[in-house]
């Protein structure tokens, strides 16, 4: 039997260094460094006997109000994918609490199905499809979450 040493650390943008992007033109759009602003915010990395299985966060807008992002590492293992969800749920359930959110919202680019799969079994409801928003000028759709007021 494996054993599987899971590691969850506060979030650094050079531990995705390596991470296979399903998009390369978008990686190359963003750039190695692209996520350090990400490390002013509370996030988190996760891994797993060392290996960068993803990382999430919320950086919060205003008062109340953040903006969840998870990033997964490539090729995620069902166990990895399992990890990596109950990481995040925790994170985002934590950090939301921590920091008195009343709305977390998340952004998922409209053509992206899996990941609107898991937005919403992570408790997102959808609100909106924000046209030409994302970084290559696709379409983006907006979810929210909710909490009861800290």
């Amino acid at each position: 039997m494996n054993a599987h040493n899971h590691e969850l650390v506060p979030f650094k943008a050079d531990h995705m260094a390596g991470v296979r992007w399903t998009e390369e033109k978008l990686a190359e759009r963003l750039g190695d460094r692209a996520f350090v602003s990400y490390e002013k915010h509370p996030g988190y990395s996760l891994f797993c006997n060392g290996v960068f299985v993803g990382a999430g966060g919320i950086v919060v807008l205003y008062q109340g109000v953040g903006e969840a992002w998870a990033i997964a590492g490539r090729p995620l293992s069902r166990l990895h994918t399992l990890s990596f969800h109950r990481g995040i749920t925790r994170i985002m359930d934590d950090l939301a609490r921590d920091l008195k959110l009343r709305r977390l919202q998340a952004m998922v680019r409209a053509s992206f199905e899996q990941s609107h799969e898991w937005v919403q079994r992570l408790g997102f409801e959808r609100e909106a499809t924000l046209r030409r928003y994302g970084i290559n000028g696709e379409d983006m759709t907006m979810y929210a979450r909710f909490f009861d007021a800290q």
